[in-house]
C-alpha cells in the first residue's frame, strides 16, 4: 500500500475538474440558463 500518493491522487482530480466540471458552463437566454451540454434549462 502507497502512502505517499497524495500528490499523484491531488493531480488526478485536478485533471478530472477541469476535462468534466470545469468545462460546463450555463448559457443565459431568454428562456433561463441553459446547459450546453444537455440543454436543461432552470429558472
Amino acid at each position: 500500500m502507497d502512502v505517499n500518493n497524495g500528490e499523484e491522487r491531488y493531480a488526478f482530480i485536478q485533471d478530472f475538474v477541469v476535462n468534466h466540471v470545469d468545462g460546463i458552463r450555463l448559457r443565459d437566454d431568454d428562456q433561463g440558463r441553459t446547459c450546453p451540454r444537455c440543454g436543461k434549462v432552470t429558472h
